[in-house]
């Protein structure tokens, strides 16, 4: 039987590769803030010199001394690092607002997802779709949240292309998941790679009857360009946001960024060819991606679809989270039950 294995950032993240949100987010705020001493030690003495960039201003850098002081006791990370740097409480306000202040994050969409605990790549997709909402219900400014988030991409696509270089050891035990079972002279692997990097190339180099497609795109490519965004055509409100007559709203929606590449037809042209199964490997099937993974599982020609879930320790494993995600992109809930693989018959993934 024909295969499509569904590859998400836990792939990446077995291999030891630093590409979770955060990872991301918080090599950001490092980053900032080397941005921030370089170019404050690089002017003659410390007598209230304003930094600013793209994403941030500082008002009061003559604090500095004591703000290297109190992040070095209290070993502040990231953000909360940036956030130490008055000396006293601070309100962080948006670029719009000239008040008196030190330290002022310019993008609103950045500051927003700096300031919540999340986990994956999806929550900050989700995020973006109900500030798209937002913009759509209360008149926002969506021309400034899809430049907040054109930004962000941005970073995202520079540290990734950093992560990628990282060298990664092949998995006997991963490459004998992938080809388990299967005929290597009738049955087709389709690797639908939901990640940027190319971990997965190293997997099906100059193998048989193997195909992939790199379905969000790939870093720093014309032809095949980085997809990040929001997925959920099923989702009452998307209907609302048909409705208006403005391209605006959809440039992050993935269904209008599909149309760039044939990425989407080679998905349909597979799933029509013939009967197949599904493995999901580090994908946490949010609703981010609701509308194509809603057409790989209640396709008629999917037979099975099995969790290969994460072992966070000997009592705590992703099983539960991942099934009741893949649970939301089914609207046939019987079919659910019947075709996805219970965790007494499923294996966690192991390098």
């Amino acid at each position: 039987m024909n295969r499509i294995i569904l590859i998400g950032n836990g792939f990446d993240l077995a291999h030891n590769l630093k590409t979770s949100y955060k990872h991301f987010i918080n090599d950001f705020w490092d980053k900032q803030n080397s941005k921030m001493f370089s170019k404050i030690f690089n002017k003659e003495g410390l007598d209230n010199i304003p930094y600013e960039d793209n994403f941030v201003k500082v008002d009061a850098p003559y604090r500095v001394l004591d703000y290297i002081r109190k992040s070095t006791e209290q070993k502040h990370k990231g953000y909360n690092l940036f956030l130490t740097f008055s000396p006293i409480p601070i309100t962080i306000i948006d670029a719009n607002n000239n008040d008196n202040t030190d330290f002022i994050c310019k993008n609103d969409f950045l500051k927003k997802i700096s300031e919540k605990s999340i986990e994956n790549w999806v929550d900050i997709e989700y995020e973006y779709y109900q500030s798209l909402i937002d913009c759509l219900n209360n008149k926002e400014d969506v021309n400034k949240l899809n430049e907040e988030f054109k930004q962000i991409k941005n970073a995202l696509e520079i540290y990734l292309t950093e992560q990628s270089k990282c060298n990664i050891a092949i998995s006997n035990n991963i490459k004998k998941i992938f080809f388990s079972d299967t005929d290597a002279n009738k049955d087709i692997v389709c690797f639908l790679n939901f990640n940027y990097t190319k971990t997965l190339d190293q997997y099906t180099y100059a193998t048989k009857n193997t195909r992939t497609i790199n379905i969000h795109g790939e870093l720093n490519s014309s032809n095949n360009p980085v997809i990040f965004g929001y997925g959920d055509e099923l989702d009452e409100n998307y209907k609302n946001i048909e409705s208006i007559n403005n391209n605006v709203f959809h440039q992050n929606i993935k269904s209008a960024r599909y149309s760039l590449t044939n990425n989407y037809g080679k998905v349909l042209s597979f799933l029509y060819h013939s009967n197949y199964e599904v493995f999901i490997i580090g994908h946490s099937c949010g609703l981010s991606d609701r509308t194509l993974l809603n057409n790989i599982f209640e396709h008629e020609n999917c037979k099975s679809v099995k969790i290969f879930y994460h072992q966070i320790d000997p009592l705590n494993d992703n099983f539960l989270e991942t099934y009741i995600n893949l649970s939301r992109n089914f609207n046939d809930k019987q079919l659910l039950r019947k075709i996805v693989v219970s965790k007494e018959n499923s294996i966690p993934l192991e390098l």
